[in-house]
């Protein structure tokens, strides 16, 4: 069990006003960032979570972002669970103890996550859950929620820490690197696509969820369908390829992300996701975004792999690590998906239905 939350119990167990110790709190997920517990007290099942300020300098707007976007999908026919907020005994909804920002989360029951989605019908329910989560955004002006992390999904900006790390190179690893380098020289182009696109007002802005991995959906234990997409941290101002990219990375590769020697482009997952995903946000796209999700694809997943490669180099101080270079097989496995998905383009767009005349914003 974590240090802070032994150090932080007191004041958690005060605030939120629970009768139980920690005998009754175990870790749950495998997220990068934030520290997760599942909590039982009173037979009440919660999930506690501890809102990383490394990551997210400002938690109380992380929680007033996210207490803003329940409202608004309970004014909207929004067909899966909304995560609800236990409030503390002073009506806040975060408990804040030795500077360090909580929250507690109802459980939605009876479901698991995946690492991986094993097969088509994984991404299609899946996807079809970012879907309509995306579609119920739609309508939610840009300016009621506050970027939590600046540049986020900013290729351009990534490409510059990117540059830094390589000054910093962490024990040497920069020469352990030869062809993710060269992979990244290919690919930085890329970072002038979507400032074309919104400059020639071809794309819109909307608020997404810019974290889409697999695990990030509840699937039902009993249904093998979604029930909830989670972790709403970094739902923020931003284009629907970043989503539909992040799928796109985190369920197509046969293996996990951090296999690159498994990271082979299966096409069944990859349709299956793509039909999930429009069958429940196609009308809140416009037809250039439809036609042009797979240039998402390629940004987001060479995005994530020159942040995983930056903080390889950078000694692994941002995303968890459980073993040696397991960044560096993070980005790897990126890079190895991105190829085959560029050299394949025209034959998934066909494929696919995305037919467009050209990939230049």
């Amino acid at each position: 069990m974590d240090t802070n939350l032994k150090s932080d119990w007191t004041v958690i167990k005060e605030s939120f006003d629970l009768s139980c110790d920690l005998r009754h709190i175990a870790p749950i997920g495998s997220g990068h960032i934030n520290e997760t517990y599942h909590l039982v007290d009173d037979d009440k099942h919660w999930v506690l979570q501890h809102v990383n300020s490394n990551v997210f300098p400002n938690p109380q707007i992380v929680q007033q972002n996210f207490d803003r976007i329940a409202k608004h999908l309970k004014l909207t026919d929004y067909p899966l669970e909304i995560l609800t907020i236990k409030r503390t005994k002073n009506d806040h909804s975060l408990a804040l103890a030795n500077g360090r920002s909580w929250r507690l989360m109802k459980l939605i029951p009876n479901c698991k996550v995946l690492d991986t989605a094993e097969h088509g019908q994984d991404a299609y329910n899946a996807a079809n859950a970012v879907g309509h989560f995306n579609n119920a955004l739609s309508n939610l002006p840009c300016s009621e929620i506050t970027p939590v992390i600046n540049g986020f999904h900013d290729l351009q900006l990534r490409l510059n820490q990117f540059n830094q790390s390589l000054l910093k190179n962490h024990n040497n690893r920069v020469s352990l690197c030869k062809n993710e380098l060269e992979v990244i020289k290919k690919f930085a182009k890329l970072a002038d696509w979507i400032p074309k696109a919104k400059a020639n007002q071809l794309i819109n802005q909307r608020v997404v969820h810019n974290d889409t991995k697999i695990s990030n959906i509840l699937i039902s234990n009993t249904t093998g369908l979604a029930k909830a997409v989670i972790d709403w941290d970094t739902v923020m101002p931003g284009y629907c390829f970043y989503d539909y990219g992040d799928m796109v990375r985190s369920f197509v590769p046969a293996g996990g992300e951090d296999q690159p020697e498994n990271s082979e482009l299966r096409w069944d997952v990859l349709q299956a996701l793509t039909e999930g995903y429009l069958s429940s946000c196609a009308d809140s796209l416009l037809p250039f975004e439809k036609e042009n999700l797979l240039v998402g694809a390629e940004i987001i997943i060479f995005m994530i792999g020159v942040r995983f490669l930056s903080d390889y180099f950078n000694g692994d101080i941002y995303f968890r690590v459980s073993r040696e270079n397991q960044n560096l097989d993070r980005a790897k496995t990126q890079f190895a998906l991105l190829e085959q998905l560029h050299s394949n383009y025209s034959n998934w767009q066909q494929q696919l239905g995305l037919v467009s005349q050209t990939k230049t914003a």
